[in-house]
């Protein structure tokens, strides 16, 4: 696997993990997707594509995530060492936000990136 490879891998695992906080966020507020998009300023249809990985989170967006939805953005850095995925992680491919999935059909889900974000994996 190439270096771009790899980080494009890292590119949606970080923004998977991102994602699946703000969806917990969301829920926490009581809103819907739709609700949430009008609240951040952004059109339905951008908010869609960020849960589905195929747009990612800017600084900007981070900004008015944390003003407009009275929160604060924490970056935290881990030891890599602590955050592991178990199958070959030269044989995976991101297929979207909420599922990795390997050509031998052995799927992670959102638990198990939820797991990976979280570093109990």
């Amino acid at each position: 696997m190439n270096e771009a490879t790899k980080i494009d891998i890292e590119k949606h695992l970080v923004h998977a993990s991102f994602m699946m906080k703000l969806e917990d966020l969301q829920k926490e507020k009581g809103l819907n997707k739709s609700q949430l998009a009008k609240k951040l300023g952004f059109t339905r249809s951008f908010m869609s594509q960020l849960f589905a990985g195929t747009r990612f989170i800017n600084i900007e967006h981070l900004a008015k995530i944390q003003r407009y939805l009275d929160t604060n953005v924490k970056i935290e850095f881990q030891d890599r060492e602590s955050i592991r995925i178990k199958n070959d992680p030269k044989r995976f491919h991101i297929s979207y936000v909420s599922e990795i999935s390997y050509p031998t059909d052995n799927p992670i889900g959102t638990d198990d990136l939820t797991r990976i974000a979280s570093g109990t994996i």
